[in-house]
């Protein structure tokens, strides 16, 4: 059964007039017991650490560089053509950085996971530098992006593990849509509905989509798959703010998801059994990992150190 989460933000903003951005704002205020200032605070230090993870995302310097890592952040963020345009290209850079602070150590957070920690902020930042947006429409954005994770949270799960990578990357995708028209459309009498079918129409096209992370290890294809996800956002912002409707609402598309999820083969939800990590080149990146595993228990070290001081030595 359907719980109409994000139903029932778009319906009070819109008897209220605000945007969804403000009536989550409220909730916050009003659910939990916290105070303007205290919400402003938490809003603020989580853009301080988004912005801390896309600078060392950038700069790719890292004491600890895990398995399948390439600087690939730094190379979309160099190249002069770009096809995409401005702000997709820096959106897809962001979440590319953010990821691979992840996978080398560097804080994150987890929007709604660690695996997908780039989709939402990397949107965000990138629309809200290439329009001159303000601190406190960035926040409002990140709100919206929350209730369409909270609806996704009651009807489904954001976990890999429970239904696969269409929980983590296609509720990010969601979320980042929602935030993209929280960002670009302010007027409280389209707004509620526009980021409503931002957040179905992304996540309608996300369903399905395998959790496959090659030798267990969040990289292969999770990074790509950050960068990706941020072109969905786009256009399904795109559409919604173009008066394209989702005629599935977004609660029930997250149901469906939970369906698809429980139907799904436990071999393709973060077991790194089947998908990408059965390729032959998977299993060989397996059998790395596995070696470097075996050194670590002989050594009493963490797989980590190991892994570090093999990369010392080779610098």
């Amino acid at each position: 059964m359907t719980d109409y989460i994000l139903r029932e933000f778009v319906e009070e903003a819109s008897r209220t007039k605000k945007t969804v951005g403000d009536v989550v704002f409220d909730y916050e205020l009003k659910h939990f017991k916290r105070s303007k200032k205290e919400v402003e605070a938490k809003l603020r230090g989580s853009f301080t650490v988004f912005r801390s993870a896309v600078k060392k995302g950038l700069e790719g310097k890292y004491k600890f560089r895990n398995l399948m890592f390439n600087e690939d952040a730094k190379k979309m963020n160099r190249i002069k053509v770009r096809i995409l345009g401005n702000t997709l290209h820096k959106a897809c850079t962001y979440a590319l950085a953010i990821t691979e602070n992840n996978l080398n150590m560097g804080q994150v957070i987890a929007c709604p996971t660690a695996g997908a920690s780039g989709i939402v902020p990397g949107c965000i930042l990138a629309v809200a530098e290439e329009y001159g947006l303000s601190e406190a429409e960035m926040h409002k954005a990140l709100l919206a992006a929350s209730a369409v994770e909270l609806s996704i949270v009651k009807n489904a799960s954001i976990s890999g593990a429970a239904d696969g990578c269409q929980a983590e990357c296609g509720s990010a995708t969601a979320m980042a849509a929602a935030a993209i028209v929280q960002l670009m459309n302010s007027h409280a009498k389209t707004n509620p509905e526009m980021v409503e079918n931002a957040a179905a129409i992304a996540l309608k096209n996300m369903l399905g989509l395998v959790c496959d992370p090659v030798a267990g290890v969040v990289s292969v294809p999770c990074r790509k798959r950050n960068a990706t996800c941020v072109g969905v956002a786009f256009v399904a912002a795109q559409m919604a703010m173009s008066g394209i409707r989702s005629y599935i609402p977004f609660d029930e598309v997250t149901t469906a998801m939970d369906l698809i999820g429980d139907s799904m083969s436990e071999e393709l939800k973060e077991t790194a059994r089947g998908g990408l990590a059965k390729t032959p080149t998977g299993k060989r990146w397996d059998s790395v990992k596995e070696g470097l595993l075996k050194e670590a228990k002989a050594r009493k070290m963490s797989f980590a150190d190991v892994l570090y001081h093999k990369q010392k030595k080779r610098l």
